[in-house]
């Protein structure tokens, strides 16, 4: 199965470092629509078959790729006649962006997050809207700032987003880039993550509090400037922020800290390769073990779609009493209610204390244990008083210790996910599902009730022939054998659901079989991938021969490294280098 990957984009890329930013006059700056409004560092942007655009063009136009690189900076700005010129986006280091619908200055559209991450600043009002798609999750960000990273680890896709203002929207989205269909609302000061694995995208903690330690300096500087531009409104003070600042950057003077936003649009620099651009891994500070819950009632508990078990170190937030040994790692268990948490805890260490949680019918009470200077495995309990009428919990049961739960397997277009059902419920299955080029008739089997694990299929129908009279077509992409079909307006854009990084067998990802823009009849187009030319390395090893294949350009590894010869001499080097291999070759071990 193809997982969704952070994308390679191919084409006559290098790389210029642009050190300060140049100021520069857009053609159709006046237009409405999204635009390059700010670059520092080095920053390209491309069309989606991976030509380079004019440096001077910096509207941007569905299929346009944005890559920036190692410490650098991107700023856009959604421009029309009803949008506020206060909202504007700004993409960090080693970031990629692709413009996924066509912005007309009072409709709304997508970003597609790739790889990296960005602030979002859309708290003034606009009549256009700006959501941000990721591999595996649609985050609608309006009236709100946040911070939303987008990365790969250990064959898994992740999302996280940061709410620093007001409440996001969250949906999920399944391998086959499908929505499911709901949104959970993510509250201001909270952090929500986003795993995709073979299993399809799951919460795996939402609305979990999170320490400003978790943000970067140069996050930190963009949060300084908005709340500079918010004022009172915004719910860190400017003192705050910067005391955060000067920890995460101490080799930073203070007055480095100033506003970064231009009126003007700069120049932009020639493409990035993508090998130049490091994958962001900052993961907010908690994870939930619980099963799962619909019906929450105190909304700082992290939540997750599925039984797991995860854990993630909390951040400190005293001085502790106790030398902090990460080598040991403590289980802290948090209850509240009927909900649980389980997090890891270096030695002496400290977990961070949720808001005072609301419990329908009770009273709370202060917690019991202590969240500072962990020197062993323990629970915290939050304690509830009841109010009259209500009978008090016992606060040493866990209820659902002896629930039972089934593995279901979700398959939709030959994509499969598995989710936990409680023994007797219905599975949370959509009523429909919307797959460009097909008919959802529904269901294979009943979902109701389940009592055993079991595999439900999603009944679809082929839509035969085009959707001319509508003006629209589909464009079947084609990513290492397997189909996506996309619904593309008559002389539009097609942009792929995904894009590919390295097949299966390591082969680069090239270019696409045929051009995806100007769409005018249905169509499908492939994954072009580059054949890799491989060489024969011989080492020569102590008079014996061991034979290796070397892709081109790559790194050759000797079978062993080699100690002391026949003779008695010291291995002190090849006589060769292993590196940037392009051609047929013998490397002998040099002995002294």
């Amino acid at each position: 199965m193809a997982n969704l990957k952070a994308p390679i984009i191919a084409a006559s890329i290098a790389v210029v470092a642009v050190i300060i930013t140049i100021v520069v006059l857009a053609s159709g700056g006046s237009a409405s629509g999204i635009y390059v409004s700010g670059v520092t560092g080095s920053v390209s942007v491309s069309d989606n078959d991976g030509n380079a655009i004019e440096s001077a063009d910096l509207y941007l136009k569905q299929g346009d790729i944005i890559t920036v690189g190692p410490n650098s900076s991107c700023t856009i700005t959604y421009k029309g006649k009803n949008n506020s010129e206060e909202n504007y986006i700004v993409l960090g280091s080693n970031t990629q962006v692709i413009v996924n619908s066509k912005f007309s200055g009072g409709d709304s559209g997508e970003l597609f997050l790739n790889r990296g991450n960005i602030i979002t600043n859309l708290v003034g009002k606009s009549k256009g809207e700006i959501n941000i798609r990721t591999a595996n999750s649609m985050v609608y960000v309006q009236n709100t700032v946040s911070k939303v990273s987008s990365y790969e680890k250990d064959n898994r896709t992740y999302t996280d987003v940061v709410d620093f203002m007001s409440t996001s929207m969250v949906e999920l989205y399944d391998l086959s880039g499908n929505a499911d269909g709901k949104t959970e609302p993510l509250l201001e000061k909270r952090a929500a993550c986003i795993i995709t694995g073979d299993e399809g995208p799951y919460f795996e903690y939402l609305n979990q509090d999170f320490s400003l330690s978790i943000l970067s300096a140069e996050d930190l500087k963009s949060i300084i400037t908005i709340a500079q531009l918010e004022g009172e409104l915004f719910p860190y003070s400017v003192d705050v922020l910067r005391e955060a600042y000067t920890a995460a950057s101490k080799n930073l003077p203070p007055d480095s800290i100033t506003s970064s936003l231009t009126s003007e649009p700069v120049i932009t620099a020639v493409p990035i390769e993508s090998s130049d651009v490091e994958t962001a891994t900052t993961v907010p500070p908690a994870v939930t073990d619980a099963p799962p819950n619909t019906s929450l009632t105190v909304p700082t508990v992290s939540v997750a779609t599925r039984p797991q078990t995860a854990a993630t170190t909390a951040a400190t937030t005293a001085a502790p009493a106790t030398t902090i040994d990460s080598s040991r790692m403590l289980t802290v268990i948090l209850v509240i209610g009927d909900d649980e948490s389980i997090n890891e805890v270096p030695y002496g260490g400290s977990l961070d204390k949720p808001d005072d949680p609301v419990l329908d019918g009770y009273t709370f009470a202060g917690w019991e244990g202590s969240f500072t200077n962990i020197t062993e495995d323990c629970t915290i309990t939050a304690k509830f008083t009841p109010n009259e009428g209500t009978p008090i919990p016992d606060p040493s049961s866990t209820p659902g210790d002896d629930t039972i739960y089934h593995t279901v397997t979700v398959v939709v277009a030959g994509q499969s996910r598995t989710i936990q059902v409680r023994d007797g419920d219905s599975a949370n299955l959509q009523t429909n599902v919307q797959i460009d080029g097909y008919r959802f008739l529904g269901w294979d089997r009943d979902f109701t009730n389940i009592t055993e694990n079991c595999t439900i299929t999603a009944l679809l129908e082929p839509v035969t022939g085009t959707t001319a009279a509508s003006g629209k077509h589909i464009v079947t992409f084609v990513i290492e054998g397997i189909q996506y079909p996309v619904e593309v307006e008559h002389g539009g854009t097609a942009v792929p659901p995904f894009y590919p990084t390295p097949d299966a067998f390591g082969n680069p990802f090239q270019n696409w079989d045929k051009p995806t823009s100007n769409i005018t009849a249905d169509v499908t187009i492939t994954a072009v991938y580059q054949a890799a030319q491989l060489y024969t390395v011989t080492f020569s090893i102590d008079g014996n021969l061991y034979y290796v294949e070397v892709r081109a350009g790559e790194t050759a590894v000797p079978p062993f490294t080699p100690g002391v010869d026949m003779f008695g001499r010291t291995f002190v080097g090849w006589d060769k280098s292993l590196y940037n291999i392009t051609s047929n070759q013998v490397i002998t071990a040099l002995y002294q």
